[in-house]
């Protein structure tokens, strides 16, 4: 009997002393180990001007103005990373009930803009809301997609 708990205990001694703390580098993996990918496409549009942004796990395209070339760039691991947390903060479910600050678009006072976000299996969608101007849950994640996208050239 004593045998058998000198042995559990240096078992669970062993266990205990073994326990390892995950580095900050790899508990951000952990942390976006969910698989989940998000397509981004914010969109602003008037009569004559288009402005299309569509950001991927991997690159960002932009297309300004109706007869312009769509331009794309790769897209950098953290930048992305940024994006994504943006996302989680938000409450994708939300997304289609957000209260919009202004609506100037309804009469051409601003150009109509939308934000859509989209996973592996479901599509989330903004109301028309005035490009410049979005709702507050949103306004940083967008901010954030239009500065990128002014990078690519």
């Amino acid at each position: 009997m004593k045998i058998f708990t000198i042995l559990v205990s240096l078992f669970i001694m062993n266990a205990c002393g073994s326990a390892k703390t995950d580095t900050p580098a790899e508990a951000q993996f952990q942390q976006n180990k969910t698989g989940q990918e998000y397509v981004i496409a914010y969109s602003a549009v008037t009569r004559g001007y288009l402005l299309d942004v569509k950001v991927t796990p991997k690159t960002i395209t932009r297309k300004a103005g109706l007869n312009a070339k769509a331009l794309e760039k790769p897209i950098t691991q953290q930048d992305y990373q940024s994006l994504v947390k943006k996302i989680e903060a938000i409450g994708l479910a939300n997304m289609a009930t957000l209260e919009v600050p202004s609506k100037d678009h309804q009469f051409d006072g601003a150009l109509i803009a939308n934000l859509k976000i989209t996973t592996q299996d479901t599509t989330y969608q903004t109301p028309s809301f005035d490009h410049g101007n979005p709702p507050k849950a949103i306004k940083t994640l967008v901010e954030e997609v239009l500065s990128l996208s002014e990078k690519v050239e």
